[in-house]
């Protein structure tokens, strides 16, 4: 598939890291499973692993944690 972004690259499955900010949280999710552009490394993940990552960010959130990092677990 032609990258949607620079329309000139190839989308492979890669990885990817998220920042997410949540109130005070900053949380980062790290290896995240996504498909990557092999030209502008633009990366985009389906959805339900965003599901999964939002989640996660909401669950960190409420600990009340100022920075956490964490990787990708399904």
């Amino acid at each position: 598939m032609t990258c949607p972004i620079c329309r000139h690259g190839q989308m492979d499955d890669g990885f990817t890291t998220i920042v997410f900010e949540a109130g005070k949280s900053t949380i980062i999710i790290k290896r995240i499973p996504a498909s990557v552009c092999d030209n502008c490394h633009e990366s985009f993940v389906a959805e339900e692993i965003s599901k999964n990552l939002m989640a996660t960010v909401r669950r960190e959130a409420q600990k009340g944690v100022e920075v956490e990092i964490l990787h990708y677990a399904a």
